[in-house]
């Protein structure tokens, strides 16, 4: 890996790397060149990076810009959701992560919030109630009941009267991929205003 360019903001280094190979399916090798690199600085400065990551990898210089714009992306989610996203070394990495801050953009612009989610923050709030929590972590925990009910360290059978419960109060069908995916990506989206 060749470093074309390097320059220094704040505390900030940005470096862009020409790689030996920009043919697909040879990311990998390119992100250990990085952490070689990284090591390296490690060694011979004493310095190494508190956290880092690399936008795609394109074959024209014009998507510098693009690539810069995807790594401050990845960055800013990897703060937002870091247990989610510790693997994440390149944008690509980031999976259903990278659409985040589309949503969000989109939900701020028609200035939409769910209103699953409103009925259920209200209830929780006149009821003195952990619903919406119930439900997140539900929801992150694929559904399982048995896994979600040992992080609530509660009874199967008390989950199961919660997840009815979400369901009366907010007119949902939990056995609905859509609605579960959307109530998913919605609360991930509030979650990068955070």
């Amino acid at each position: 890996m060749r470093i074309v360019l390097h320059a220094m903001t704040d505390a900030r280094l940005v470096l862009l790397a020409a790689a030996p190979s920009p043919a697909a399916g040879h990311e990998e090798e390119q992100w250990e060149a990085m952490l070689r690199m990284f090591r390296q600085m490690k060694q011979r400065f004493g310095i190494s990076p508190v956290d880092s990551g690399s936008g795609m990898i394109y074959s024209d210089y014009a998507m510098v810009e693009r690539s810069y714009q995807e790594a401050l992306t990845l960055l800013q989610i990897k703060r937002r959701f870091p247990e989610e996203t510790s693997s994440a070394h390149s944008y690509p990495d980031l999976g259903y992560y990278r659409y985040l801050p589309h949503i969000l953009q989109e939900k701020q612009l028609h200035r939409f919030e769910n209103p699953a989610l409103s009925k259920l923050r209200k209830y929780d709030r006149e009821h003195n109630s952990e619903l919406l929590q119930t439900l997140e972590l539900y929801l992150s925990q694929d559904s399982n009941v048995k896994a979600t009910a040992d992080l609530l360290h509660v009874h199967i059978n008390t989950l199961t009267y919660r997840l009815k419960r979400i369901a009366e109060i907010v007119d949902i069908d939990l056995n609905s991929m859509d609605q579960k995916v959307t109530l998913y990506l919605d609360l991930k989206a509030e979650k990068m205003l955070e």
